[in-house]
């Protein structure tokens, strides 16, 4: 059962990673195109002809996403189909690297002869962590009758273990997953 559950958490954590850095590279390159008279109106980037352009990269992100978002949401960590979950998890890794390929490919077209993919570790990807979420503004809760108020700057969740980071010994095993450290993880 550990060994099953270790080599799919470890494949999941490869496609998160791959499918943060296809977001990353796909706003990058949506970034770069705005600043282009074609995909201009009006002196404003036009969303609807980006997208276009980035179509293909689009749906390979949304299925991408979806198989990982499948295997985590699933919640075995692959035991109770150790194949299936392998099967989909490398589907999903696939789409995001041809995400990737395809990005290039239109940058090339667009004339970024600079454009790079990026291949985020683990320090990149906790810099993207929102940290503690809080209310940015007063708001009464529905739920007149508990009698609480929600303030600005008041904590999301009410129970702190929802809202808090990982545990720095799950934190710590993460950061030996890519490269795969085997005598940290094994």
């Amino acid at each position: 059962i550990t060994d099953i559950q270790r080599s799919i958490a470890f494949d999941l954590r490869s496609v998160e990673y791959a499918t943060v850095s296809l977001i990353n590279d796909i706003k990058n390159m949506r970034d770069r195109l705005a600043t282009l008279p074609e995909f201009q109106t009006d002196g404003k980037a036009d969303d609807k002809k980006i997208s276009a352009v980035l179509k293909e990269v689009l749906e390979l992100h949304r299925k991408g996403q979806m198989r990982g978002d499948f295997i985590g949401a699933e919640n075995s960590t692959g035991f109770h189909s150790p194949r299936e979950a392998s099967r989909m998890l490398l589907q999903a890794l696939e789409m995001a690297r041809m995400g990737q390929t395809k990005l290039a490919e239109i940058a090339l077209q667009y004339g970024f002869s600079d454009f790079k993919t990026s291949n985020l570790g683990f320090e990149d990807i906790q810099k993207l962590n929102p940290g503690d979420i809080r209310y940015k503004v007063d708001l009464n809760d529905a739920r007149q009758s508990t009698g609480k108020n929600h303030k600005a700057g008041d904590r999301y969740y009410e129970h702190h273990n929802i809202n808090d980071g990982p545990d720095a010994k799950l934190l710590e095993l993460d950061k030996n997953n890519k490269p795969y450290n085997y005598k940290v993880l094994d």
